[in-house]
């Protein structure tokens, strides 16, 4: 573990509702990437988690804060999973 220096100090009778600074999302100052492998406008049933959550979180924090990280896809694979009428040319289209 000496190569993870935050789990090294772990203390494990610690109190089980105790929240560690470390993994508190409470903490509006803090910037939180969220990374998928899947989001909307993907027609799959678990593309809608990540931005859900990245909308609550950054419900109560300044802009800036909460950042969602998606796939780029190829062209020829959007037909595959996206609906009709949705296709991007570029990674920054699709960030728009």
């Amino acid at each position: 573990w000496s190569k993870f220096p935050a789990l090294t100090n772990v203390d494990n009778n610690r109190d089980a509702e105790t929240v560690m600074e470390e993994s508190n999302l409470k903490d509006t100052n803090r910037t939180i990437w969220i990374i998928t492998t899947a989001c909307l406008p993907w027609m799959t049933g678990t593309s809608i988690n990540p931005l859900l959550r990245a909308a609550y979180l950054a419900k109560d924090r300044p802009e800036g804060k909460i950042h969602l990280m998606v796939p780029w896809v190829d062209k020829k694979d959007q037909e595959l999973i996206f609906p009709p009428g949705i296709r991007f040319n570029n990674p920054d289209e699709q960030r728009e």
